[in-house]
């Protein structure tokens, strides 16, 4: 089976990577790929292969988010795959072998031939056909990640450094102080800048701690390896400390803007919302669980909420601080939302949405 990416045939093999899209930055492997395509001969070469273990890697960290149909096709034919109004893919089958289709179950796509005729649709991770019927004859696999390519003894990845995508990424921003004008403006970033504060980056992985320190403005500036952090701001008694966690997996650099309080702050604010599904509709009887700071997985709730028939939640008057909501409800996934909570504001967190579970 061959695919067509960017009006060349490649293997199946560099698609993966053009696949995983939210993993890596896929423009600067294309670069590397026009570049070196003359000098590596483009065949089986290091940087395909590496290419290749790259996007193994990320398959095997998000398995459960990735699905594969191989469908017995009648004729050689070329498939052309939409998700939304994009065209993410083509594929040709060959004489007597089976496409596959590669796909996200959290996203829907449309298949279609090359005269555009809807052939498949894919919804929730399952496949119908032009009628709307689910197929049950196709062949669902999981995806095979192999430890490292059996036919090299050498290890790839060192052979061509120059293409590897960093292992760290850049965190940069500003601490700001809160402002009541700014925040009811919407204008976070907007905020006075606080100089001498303390940002703290502990990883989840191994325990390890990265520090900075602001500048008199309030901007920081922090390289560190890519990973899930809890993140600990903080700069002296007349200030309320605030904590949370950030995912630093991209391969660039992050602009994050974070925000201390003042003491004179430190009243009771409000946090209300909606919970929805990925159609818009509204949930109700979905249950909100409030755990204090960002780690919800060692304590009981602060509150127990349910939605009502539109969706919503209010949580009544709140001690200022930070706060994780984890929303659930029977058949969704569940779903938690960092919110801080501050002092004579009622800050409405942003419509919430929740996905169904796959079955099977």
């Amino acid at each position: 089976m061959m695919l067509i990416y960017n009006g060349e045939k490649k293997s199946q093999k560099s698609f993966k990577l053009h696949y995983t899209q939210d993993a890596f930055s896929l423009g600067r492997f294309s670069e590397y790929y026009q570049a070196d395509k003359e000098v590596t001969h483009y065949s089986s070469t290091n940087l395909e292969k590496y290419i290749d273990i790259v996007d193994m890697q990320h398959l095997q960290q998000t398995k459960d988010g990735v699905k594969v149909f191989q469908l017995q096709m009648q004729k050689p034919q070329k498939l052309k795959v939409y998700c939304g109004a994009n065209l993410e893919y083509t594929v040709q089958n060959e004489f007597q072998k089976p496409v596959s289709l590669f796909v996200n179950k959290e996203e829907n796509y449309i298949i279609k031939d090359e005269q555009k005729q809807l052939l498949y649709t894919v919804k929730n991770g399952e496949i119908y056909d032009a009628l709307s019927r689910k197929l049950e004859n196709y062949q669902d696999t999981e995806e095979d990640v192999p430890d490292s390519e059996e036919e090299d003894e050498i290890n790839i990845l060192c052979e061509i450094d120059d293409v590897c995508p960093s292992k760290e990424c850049v965190l940069e921003g500003k601490i700001v102080e809160f402002s009541e004008r700014s925040y009811s403006m919407g204008s976070f970033e907007d905020m006075p800048g606080l100089s001498d504060v303390t940002v703290s980056l502990t990883s989840r992985k191994n325990g390890k701690t990265y520090t900075v320190k602001t500048t008199e403005n309030g901007n920081y500036k922090i390289q560190l390896p890519k990973g899930i952090y809890d993140v600990f701001v903080e700069k002296d008694a007349s200030y309320t400390a605030e904590k949370q966690y950030l995912k630093l997996m991209e391969d660039k650099v992050i602009n994050k803007t974070l925000m201390l309080m003042s003491e004179d702050w430190t009243d009771e604010g409000i946090v209300d919302g909606y919970v929805y599904n990925t159609s818009g509709k509204a949930l109700a009887d979905a249950k909100v669980e409030v755990y204090s700071g960002v780690d919800y997985t060692v304590e009981e709730p602060e509150i127990i909420l349910y939605t009502d028939a539109k969706g919503y939640f209010n949580t009544d008057f709140m001690i200022t601080g930070g706060y994780t909501f984890v929303i659930s409800k029977d058949g969704y996934k569940k779903q938690s939302v960092y919110q801080p909570v501050i002092g004579y504001v009622q800050s409405t967190i942003k419509r919430i949405k929740l996905r169904r579970k796959n079955n099977g």
